[in-house]
């Protein structure tokens, strides 16, 4: 699953625009081929459920690439099931990866899991059977994880001196760890505890 939107960045107005030769892959279908077109003519993010298969692959970068600059394309980009299965890497993703890296084209790799942070995401792709050829990924960059997102929520929102009750099904080293890099003088304020008796839930 990929969304592709319309907007500015980094690259500025120094970016060169990308040649309108760029091959799109004839043999998309016509909701695949009106999905990114959408995508990349609108103002509004449009997801697209696509196949994780090289042609789909393929496609919706061609078609982004050929309607419009570099400077306004970028991809939000699911993981499981579109770049790799528990397997290994799905046909195409590869060539992704190289085509986002040598065309400087935004990109985000997304995962739901809250099991695992983006450098841990970022680590399992720089090993086979899911090694993606070309630079490793930069976590910070270009990885965002349901744990990540679970761990900012918190530090913006949980206020100094809290009382946290944290049910997870994860160890508590590794949320734990997540906080105390993302803001160790907040989370130092706070009293965390995995579990109360009912006595102690009273009195908190």
């Amino acid at each position: 699953r990929m969304s592709a939107w319309k907007g500015s960045s980094a690259a500025g107005a120094n970016a060169a625009p990308v040649s309108s030769a760029v091959d799109p892959v004839p043999q998309a279908s016509p909701r695949l081929r009106s999905c990114v077109q959408a995508a990349v003519e609108g103002s509004e993010a449009i997801p697209c459920a696509l196949s994780p298969s090289a042609r789909s692959l393929g496609t919706i970068l061609g078609l982004a690439m050929a309607r419009r600059t570099v400077s306004s394309v970028a991809l939000l980009i699911d993981l499981d099931g579109t770049m790799y299965s528990p397997q290994g890497l799905l046909p195409g993703a590869a060539a992704l990866y190289e085509r986002l890296v040598s065309s400087h084209i935004p990109f985000v790799f997304l995962s739901n899991t809250g099991a695992k942070a983006r450098q841990g995401v970022s680590d399992k792709l720089s090993r086979e059977p899911f090694l993606l050829p070309g630079p490793a990924v930069d976590a910070n960059r270009h990885v965002w994880t349901a744990a990540d997102a679970q761990v900012q929520w918190m530090v913006d929102k949980v206020p100094r001196g809290a009382r946290v009750l944290v049910v997870s099904g994860a160890s508590n080293e590794f949320w734990r760890s997540m906080l105390e890099h993302r803001a160790p003088e907040l989370v130092s304020t706070w009293t965390i505890r995995t579990s109360l008796s009912e006595a102690q839930a009273k009195r908190w």
